[in-house]
């Protein structure tokens, strides 16, 4: 008999990497699909000193574990929402990975002097 923690992880790993990928996409591409809906709806988030930015693929990770977590405070036995907490901390590790290097690789192209504009609902 495994572990219940064993049991969530087999079961997220499962998830993650199943049939998901070839239905939506891998997570970086989705979750950057719904970050670009989100950003186009007029949604940001606030860093500490920096001010407002736009949303990123691991911002979606963080949300979508959020609705999770607030399920959890309701139903704390619920499996389900255990293994898709633990899928959406994987997921949101690769999309950070993934904006980390596009960022890098963005910086080390010649700049043309054009910047995104950042519009913000306030």
């Amino acid at each position: 008999m495994i572990s219940a923690r064993l049991q969530v992880l087999v079961t997220a790993e499962e998830a993650v990497m199943s049939q998901r990928n070839n239905d939506y996409g891998p997570p970086t591409q989705d979750f950057d699909r719904t970050a670009q809906v989100l950003n186009a709806l007029g949604f940001r988030f606030e860093s500490p000193g920096k001010g407002f930015g736009n949303i990123s693929s691991h911002h979606v990770a963080l949300m979508l574990a959020a609705v999770k977590m607030s399920r959890l405070t309701w139903s704390p036995t619920m499996m389900d929402s255990w293994v898709d907490l633990a899928g959406y901390a994987a997921c949101g590790y690769e999309c950070a990975i993934d904006v980390e290097e596009e960022t890098h690789a963005d910086s080390d192209k010649e700049d043309n002097g054009w910047k995104e504009p950042v519009y913000v609902y306030q």
